[in-house]
């Protein structure tokens, strides 16, 4: 399958990103490579929000996104 990055600009300038075709972390350095490509153009981006895909968690059985650490581990 090839990578793809879907980026839907809404009116109100929010933005929805869609990695496709990425499995486990290289998920991840997508964004934090799109991100500092983005930053270069002046463009910052503030997440609010993370919806992991089956994809991502492909071998890391263990992941949370961020925002739901809990204190000690899973």
């Amino acid at each position: 399958m090839s990578k793809r990055i879907i980026i839907t600009v809404n009116p109100d300038g929010t933005t929805k990103h869609d990695f496709e075709g990425y499995v486990g972390a290289e998920c991840l350095a997508a964004g934090d490579q799109l991100k500092a490509l983005l930053a270069q153009l002046g463009i910052q981006i503030e997440q609010t929000n993370f919806v992991p895909k089956p994809e991502l968690l492909h071998g890391q059985e263990q992941y949370l996104p961020p925002q739901q650490q809990t204190e000690g581990g899973s």
